[in-house]
C-alpha cells in the first residue's frame, strides 16, 4: 500500500498571532509587548526547527521505503520466476507420476506372475539341493579315489626304489659284494657307491681344490672302481675332473709320484679312457679318465679348475659316451661349485642326462654359501605351487624323454628334495634339524632336506661293504700318498725331537697367512704379528716344552719347501730348531688322525693314551678352520664323545679371536681390539650357527679372544 506523505508547511508569524492569541494590556509598555513577540517567535522558530527535523526524518524514511520498494519488486519478479520453473517442474512430476502409475501397474503384473511361478521355482530348488547333495557325495568319492591315487604312485615310488635297492644288492652279492650295517651313519653313502658302481653309467666327479672333496670323492671313485673292477659293462667308468693346478696329467705321465696326490697309480691300473699318444677314445677297455685339460684331446688349451667354463669344453669330454648311445651319467660335484661355477646351460645340460646328481661337500661352507644364502633365499619366498615327489619325478623323467626341451619347466631348486635322484652330503648330517625347523614353521614342509652323512675316516668301508679281494685301503692309501703304519711316519722333520711320555700340542694351521708378492704375511703387519708372538709365549707358558710335544700341521696348500720358515716365523728360531716337529702339510689331517685310530687297536696311538682318552690338544690361529669341525665330528662319530671329552681334544680356547687380525679374510686388519673381536665372533657364528646345539659341540661362551686367553691360568 502505498502511503501519501503531505508537506508539512510551517505558519507565519501572523498567523502564529492568531494561533495563539495575545492579550495585551493596555497598560504595558510596548517594550514588554516586544518581548512577549520575540519569546513567542522564538518558540516558533524552535518548533519549526523540530519540524524540519522532523520533515529530514521524513524524507530519509521515503529514500529507505523506496529502496525497500524497489527490493520488494526484485524479489516479486524472481518469485514470479521461480513459480514459473515451478509449474514446469509441476508439470514433469505430473509426467514422472504418471509413467511410475503405468510402471506400477507392470509391476503389479509381473508379481502376479512370480506368484504364478513361485511353487515350481520351489519345486526347482529342491531338484537342486538334492542334485548338490549327490555331487557332494560324488565330489568326496572321487577326493577319496585321487587321495588313494596319489597314496598309491607315492607308494609305488617307494617300493619301486625298495625294488631297485634290493635288485642293487642281489646284483653286488653275485660280485661278492655285500651291504652290511644297513642303519648305520654311512649307510647312504655306501649304497651310492654300490649303486653307481654296479649300473651302466659312467660316474663324474667334478672336483675343487678342498680337502673335503677330495676325501669323499676319493672313497667313492676308488671304492666304485676297486669293488666292481670284474664287471662286465664296458661304460661305467670313472671320469675323474681335478683341478691342474693341483694335479697335472702331462706331470704325472713324466714325473710319477712327485706331485700331491698319486692318481697315476690309478690311470696305470685301471686304464685310461683316452690315449694321449694316439689320441684315442677306447670307452670299451678303459675304466678311468683323468684328463683335466681339453687340449690332449682337441688341441685347445683348456685347463680345468673348479667347473667347466663353457658347453664346448664340457660336452669334449662327453660327446665320446653320447656317440655311443650312453644318455646318462652319475654326477658327483661339490654344491658350491654348483651353484657359484655352473651356468644355467650347463645345469640344464646335466639334468637333461643325469641318472643322479650327488651332492658332495666343501667342508663348513655348506651351511652358509649353499644352505643359507643359496636355498633358504629360494625357499622361503613365495612359490606358485608345491610339487609331491612323484610329480617331481614325472617331471624330471619327461624332460629327460622331450628332445626338443632343453630347459627345466620348473626351478631346479626343487629337485633338492627328490631323493631318489638327488643326495646331499655332509660331514655332519643332524646340523639340518634346525634349518628344517625354520622351515616347517613357516609351513614349508615340502622343502625340508635331507643331509645325508660321509665319513671322514676311509677305514669306515670296511664296517659298510664286505667285499672278496677288495684292495681299496691299500689304494686309498696309494692314491693320498699315505701308505704308512704310524702317525709318526709322516714327520717330515723332527722326528728325534718326539719323547712318548710327553702329552702333545699340535698346531692345526690355516692358507690364512700364505705367501704373496711381499712374502710371508704372518709378519707384514707389525701388531699382528706381534700378537701372534705373544700368543705363542703364552702357550710355551701354559703348555711347557718339557711336557709337550709341539706337532705342526700346516694347511695342505703349503709346500713342504715352505714349512720350516714359516715355522721359524711362527714359533721363534730357537724352539723351531730345538722343539718343532713337522707333519707334511700336503696330506690331509682326516687321514693322519684315522691312520692313529686304528693303530688304537694295537695299543701304539700317540694321539690317544692306552684307556682311549685324549693325549693330545689342537691349537692355532683361526678357529673356523674346517679341521675343527671334522676332528670333533670324527670323535662323536667312532668314539662317541660328548661335548665335554671333545674339549679335551678340541678346545676352542686354544683358538682364540684375534684382536688386530680377521680370522677368515686375508689382509683385513684392526686398529680396535673390541672391533676386531666382534668382526671375528661374527664369523665364527656364521661358521657354526648351525652346529651350535648339537650334543657333542662346544657351547659358544668358550669363544674368547686374545686378552682373555692371556690372562688364562692353568
Amino acid at each position: 500500500m502505498k502511503k501519501q506523505i503531505r508537506k508539512i508547511i510551517l505558519p507565519s508569524l501572523c498567523t502564529a498571532a492568531l494561533t495563539f492569541p495575545i492579550v495585551l494590556s493596555s497598560s504595558c509598555e510596548d517594550q514588554t509587548l516586544k518581548d512577549k513577540v520575540k519569546e513567542y517567535e522564538n518558540q516558533i522558530e524552535t518548533q519549526n526547527n523540530k519540524l524540519q527535523e522532523i520533515q529530514a526524518k521524513l524524507e530519509s524514511l521515503i529514500q529507505e521505503l523506496e529502496k525497500e520498494k524497489a527490493k520488494n519488486k526484485d524479489a516479486l519478479s524472481e518469485l514470479e520466476t521461480k513459480v514459473s520453473e515451478n509449474e514446469a517442474l509441476k508439470q514433469e512430476l505430473s509426467t514422472e507420476v504418471a509413467n511410475l502409475e503405468e510402471k506400477k501397474t507392470e509391476l503389479q503384473k509381473a508379481l502376479k506372475n512370480f506368484e504364478t511361478n513361485k511353487t515350481e521355482l520351489e519345486g526347482k530348488k529342491k531338484e537342486i539341493q538334492e542334485l548338490n547333495k549327490q555331487l557332494a557325495e560324488k565330489q568326496e568319492s572321487l577326493d577319496y579315489v585321487l587321495s588313494q591315487y596319489e597314496y598309491f604312485k607315492e607308494e609305488n615310488r617307494r617300493l619301486t626304489n625298495q625294488l631297485n635297492s634290493t635288485d642293487t644288492e642281489i646284483q653286488a652279492l653275485l660280485q661278492g659284494i655285500k651291504l652290511i650295517n644297513k642303519d648305520g651313519l654311512f649307510s647312504a653313502f655306501f649304497a651310492d657307491l654300490v649303486d653307481s658302481g654296479l649300473n651302466e653309467y659312467p660316474s663324474v666327479f667334478i672336483t675343487r681344490n678342498a680337502a673335503q672333496v677330495f676325501l669323499s670323492s676319493f672313497i667313492q671313485m676308488i671304492g666304485q672302481i676297486n669293488a666292481f673292477k670284474d664287471k662286465n659293462k664296458p661304460y661305467n667308468d670313472i671320469l675323474y675332473f681335478i683341478d691342474e693346478s693341483v694335479w697335472n696329467y702331462e706331470k704325472a705321465l713324466n714325473e710319477p709320484n712327485t706331485q700331491r696326490f698319486n692318481l697315476e697309480y690309478l690311470d696305470d691300473k685301471y686304464h685310461s679312457i683316452f690315449n694321449i699318444k694316439n689320441k684315442e677314445w677306447n670307452l670299451e677297455e678303459g675304466r678311468i679318465s683323468l684328463i683335466n685339460n681339453t687340449k690332449y684331446i682337441s688341441g685347445v688349451n683348456k685347463p680345468f679348475d673348479t667347473f667347466f667354463k663353457s658347453m664346448d669344453e664340457m660336452l669334449t669330454y662327453f660327446q665320446p659316451y653320447l656317440d655311443k648311445g650312453v644318455k646318462l651319467f652319475d654326477f658327483y660335484i661339490p654344491e658350491i661349485s654348483w651353484i657359484f661355477d655352473a651356468k644355467e646351460d650347463m645345469r640344464n645340460w646335466i639334468f637333461k642326462h643325469a641318472n643322479k646328481i650327488v651332492f658332495i661337500s666343501d667342508g663348513n661352507a655348506q651351511q652358509y654359501h649353499f644352505i643359507e644364502n643359496h636355498y633358504q633365499n629360494w625357499a622361503l619366498n613365495d612359490k606358485p605351487r608345491q610339487y609331491s615327489k612323484s610329480e617331481l619325478l614325472e617331471i624330471w623323467n619327461n624332460f629327460q624323454q622331450n628332445d626338443n626341451v632343453n630347459k627345466l619347466p620348473i626351478d631346479f631348486e626343487y629337485f633338492y628334495t627328490l631323493e631318489e635322484k638327488f643326495k646331499i652330503y655332509n660331514l655332519e648330517k643332524n646340523y639340518i634339524n634346525s634349518f628344517n625347523g625354520k622351515l616347517r614353521s613357516r609351513g614349508k614342509e615340502w622343502a625340508v632336506l635331507n643331509i645325508n652323512q660321509y665319513p671322514v675316516d676311509p677305514y669306515e668301508i670296511q664296517n659298510y661293504l664286505q667285499v672278496t679281494n677288495q684292495d681299496f685301503i691299500n689304494e686309498f692309501l696309494t692314491v693320498n700318498k699315505i701308505n704308512k703304519t704310524s702317525f709318526l711316519d709322516f714327520i717330515i722333520k723332527g722326528r728325534e725331537k718326539f719323547d712318548p711320555r710327553k702329552k702333545n700340542l699340535i698346531f692345526i694351521g690355516s692358507s690364512l697367512f700364505k705367501k704373496n708378492n711381499k712374502g710371508w704375511r704372518i709378519n707384514q703387519n707389525q701388531r699382528a704379528y706381534q700378537e701372534i708372538q705373544n700368543y705363542i709365549a703364552k702357550l710355551k707358558e701354559l703348555y711347557p716344552l718339557s711336557e709337550y710335544n709341539y706337532f705342526f700341521k700346516l694347511h695342505p696348500s703349503y709346500l713342504k719347501s715352505d714349512a720350516d720358515e714359516y715355522i721359524d716365523l711362527l714359533f721363534g728360531t730357537e724352539d723351531a730348531k730345538n722343539s718343532a716337529i713337522l707333519l707334511d702339510p700336503t696330506l690331509a689331517w682326516e687321514y693322519l688322525m684315522s691312520i692313529d685310530i686304528q693303530n688304537m687297536q694295537n695299543d701304539s696311538s700317540i694321539l690317544f693314551n692306552s684307556d682311549g682318552t685324549s693325549k693330545t690338544e689342537l691349537f692355532g690361529l683361526q678357529g673356523t678352520t674346517t679341521v675343527l669341525l671334522t676332528t670333533m665330528v670324527l670323535l662323536n662319530s667312532h668314539f662317541g664323545w660328548d661335548a665335554e671329552q671333545i674339549k679335551t681334544f678340541v678346545n676352542f680356547h686354544n683358538f682364540p679371536l684375534s684382536n688386530t687380525f680377521n680370522i677368515l679374510s686375508r689382509d683385513k686388519y684392526y686398529e680396535n681390539p673390541d672391533v676386531a673381536y666382534q668382526a671375528n665372533l661374527a664369523q665364527m657364528a656364521r661358521v657354526y650357527k648351525y652346529f651350535l646345539g648339537l650334543p657333542f659341540f662346544p657351547q659358544e661362551s668358550d669363544w674368547i679372544d686374545m686378552r682373555a686367553f692371556f690372562k688364562r691360568q692353568n
